[in-house]
């Protein structure tokens, strides 16, 4: 064995074994620490009251640093919408550790965890109502604080800062014996991570509009894990606990990164800031692959992976709107215009491409459906134009086998949605999306403010473009054709020309959208499927960033020096600006505090997967309905199963409406094990059919059908022989 491996390996066994016995250490010291535990009734608490609403204090309750859950029983009482409520926070009045969390009437039992951060705290739990008239109908019982997954935590903290050290010194490592070109790169890529990140290591966790929902979805779907809904479809607690099939709807396939970690004990923003940062790697290595490919300069591609991942537009998805979906998949979309140029290219390499495409629309269909639409749209379009170089018989059955693979990794996701988009008139279905609305103005597209926040704290900032450089790309491209320097890969620039002109144009108020909408229907269904015209600049960003690879390719061609001047130029803007917009977001942005799981029920506002004759506000209703002599005397709700004691002293058949959305999916069983029949009810309810004579429980709970499940092996067994397959063309490649 050569000596120098050898002491290298023995090098590597000796670090592992120090971290172990770190690992090792750290769990008996953590686990010897005493963490108290205070069970308390309202008779201990202070109780204060303005006439309008009353508030119970608990005494001063002292922690160590650690996760802590607080478990609130209380007497029945028809409390919805934050009627009532808990929170925990420092004594001193210096903060909130935690949202105030509904204590809602169908629980009887709340629950909500925080994260105590000093290495003493001193800590009062409040419960307290927004109307005097719910306080006489809470009825709280008791009050429990005790530790909660701190182990676990703590472990998997001092886990990843091993890990981290690691990873440092294997980078270290690699940076002293690589060759410079490497070493350049990895830098520059590093650099770039680092930039696109840098929000998230200065605020705990900072405003977005639509930061409570995707906080809810973590919570949601961490909750469902527990209950053994794998893969989740149905989140009991949402809509004050009637359920909503959001899982259905909407991937969140990636969102089990941060679910994993919340259930391990992380507090929920540091998961979500979790997912943002491993995002941000992914956008950053897909990009830079992409764009070298397609350049076929590694310099080029870095400089693409730049302008993407630092454009303008991707800030204002993932700090200022929050949108998980659009920035998910902004990171998968250079994948699939990567495997659409290789397919016109003669020279390249087919199998490689069909994997980015597979690959590329999977990350893509898994993230974002609405960017799915729109892009497929682009992409038919593309084919048409490129139509010599697709429609040969080597890029049909590439394309077909690519769409057959990834159909079958994405079943398990499609064959639900499609199930439940095609049995209900959902409101998704039928709803009109008004896109002149949302439209910005031409001045508007060169506009840096991000500090305006209407009445309830949604932005209303005007930066609803691709950003002033990805648009000086186009100014460029205009040029270098005036300047005849064009040479390669003319059609790809003017059609990519064309579609973020396009794009850029669907942002804005002058497109014709009202015309589009009254005379040409189906189209406007079509291109209203984003819902907001900002939208568009997803696309407009994707091509703009390309676009600029191309030129800058071409460019390079005729002077390198030149070349490297403008590349040089425009990531000085993109950097400087996305330095101003940091300073904004960091000065500006409120915190948002951990969000507890009870706290599910604030998610009212969603209505696209209803059926379209429900009411909303019937959901905030917790009264169970009954036909004539038919009783509910009972009913309770753990871990995603519904139980409720109904007695049907008739000899004829009755029914129970009770307060859960009958989707498909929903089974009734006896105590016997007989099964009962389902059906719709008030408002779209669960109706159960009762028989004549029937007193006993009766248990709800949600089961996927065969059809589904099957879907779900196809899925897993395709990914299987995907892995498989992908490993043996690397393997010839190397030989």
């Amino acid at each position: 064995m050569n000596n120098k491996l050898f002491k290298s390996k023995l090098l590597v066994l000796a670090v592992a074994i120090v971290e172990l016995l770190i690992l090792s250490v750290s769990f008996f010291k953590l686990n010897s620490i005493s963490y108290p535990e205070y069970v308390f009734s309202v008779l201990d608490m202070t109780e204060e009251t303005d006439g309008q609403t009353t508030i119970w204090s608990s005494e001063d309750l002292e922690f160590p640093m650690g996760i802590y859950n607080v478990n609130i029983l209380y007497s029945q009482g028809n409390i919805a919408d934050g009627g009532a409520w808990s929170v925990a926070q420092y004594s001193d009045g210096s903060g909130e550790l935690s949202d105030k969390t509904p204590l809602f009437f169908y629980v009887k039992e709340s629950n909500y965890s925080f994260y105590a951060y000093n290495n003493t705290n001193v800590v009062n739990v409040l419960c307290g109502t927004d109307d005097n008239t719910v306080s006489t109908e809470i009825g709280l019982i008791t009050v429990t604080v005790e530790k909660y997954k701190t182990l676990a935590f703590f472990m998997l903290r001092i886990l990843a800062i091993l890990l981290l050290i690691d990873a440092i010194v294997i980078l270290v490592r690699y940076l002293v014996l690589a060759e410079k070109n490497k070493r350049k790169t990895c830098i520059s890529l590093i650099a770039i991570m680092a930039l696109s990140a840098l929000p998230l290591f200065i605020l705990d966790m900072g405003h977005g509009d639509d930061i409570l929902i995707h906080l809810l979805r973590i919570a949601g779907l961490a909750d469902e894990l527990r209950n053994f809904q794998i893969p989740v479809r149905m989140q009991s607690m949402l809509l004050n606990g009637y359920g909503y099939p959001i899982s259905v709807f909407y991937p969140d396939l990636f969102y089990i990164i941060p679910a994993l970690l919340y259930m391990l004990g992380v507090p929920l923003f540091a998961s979500y800031k979790a997912y943002i940062f491993v995002m941000t790697i992914v956008a950053v290595l897909i990009a830079w692959y992409s764009f070298k490919k397609i350049s076929g300069f590694n310099e080029i591609g870095i400089w693409g992976a730049l302008i993407y991942v630092l454009s303008l537009w991707r800030f204002i998805d993932v700090y200022n709107r929050a949108a998980v979906g659009e920035y998910t998949a902004l990171c998968f979309l250079p994948l699939i215009m990567l495997a659409m140029y290789e397919y016109t290219h003669d020279e390249s390499d087919k199998k490689k491409a069909t994997i980015a495409l597979v690959v590329g629309y999977s990350g893509m269909l898994q993230s974002h459906l609405l960017t799915t639409v729109i892009l497929s749209i682009f992409l038919c379009i593309i084919v048409l134009i490129f139509w010599r170089a697709f429609f040969t018989r080597k890029n049909i059955l590439c394309v077909l086998k690519a769409a057959v693979i990834t159909l079958l990794l994405n079943a398990w996701f499609i064959i639900p949605l499609v199930d439940y988009y095609l049995s209900y008139d959902l409101i998704v279905k039928t709803s009109v999306n008004e896109l002149w609305t949302s439209a910005i103005s031409f001045k508007q597209l060169f506009s840096l403010d991000m500090l305006s926040y209407d009445d309830n704290g949604v932005s209303v900032g005007l930066i609803r473009s691709p950003g002033i450089p990805l648009l000086i790309i186009f100014i460029l491209t205009v040029l270098a054709f005036a300047i005849k320097k064009i040479r390669r890969d003319k059609k790809w620039i003017v059609a990519l020309s064309v579609f973020s002109l396009l794009s850029t144009f669907m942002v804005l108020d002058s497109f014709p959208y009202i015309f589009i909408s009254e005379h040409l229907p189906l189209i406007y269904k079509i291109i209203s499927s984003v819902q907001y015209a900002m939208r568009y600049n997803i696309f407009a960003t994707l091509f703009l960033s390309i676009l600029g690879v191309l030129i800058i390719m071409n460019l390079a061609d005729w002077n390198k020096k030149i070349a490297r001047g403008l590349m040089l130029g425009v990531s000085v803007l993109v950097i400087i600006l996305w330095g101003v917009l940091t300073y904004q977001y960091v000065g500006n942005a409120t915190h948002e505090a951990t969000i507890g799981g009870a706290y599910y029920g604030t998610y009212t506002w969603d209505r696209q997967y209803l059926l379209s004759d429900t009411d909303r506000e019937q959901t905030k209703n917790f009264d169970l309905y009954a036909s004539e002599g038919v009783q509910i005397t009972e009913n309770s709700r753990e871990d995603g199963t519904y139980k409720y004691y109904i007695d049907n002293p008739s000899a004829t058949e009755g029914y129970a409406d009770l307060d859960i959305l009958m989707y498909k999916g929903y089974k009734a069983y006896t105590d016997d094990g007989n099964e009962l029949d389902l059906g719709f009810g008030t408002n779209n309810r669960v109706r159960v059919t009762i028989p004549g004579g029937f007193n006993g429980n009766v248990t709800i709970s949600f089961y996927e059908p065969i059809y589904w499940r099957i879907a779900e092996c196809i899925s897993l067994l395709s990914m299987i022989s995907c892995v498989i397959a992908v490993v043996k063309i690397f393997r010839k490649k190397e030989v």
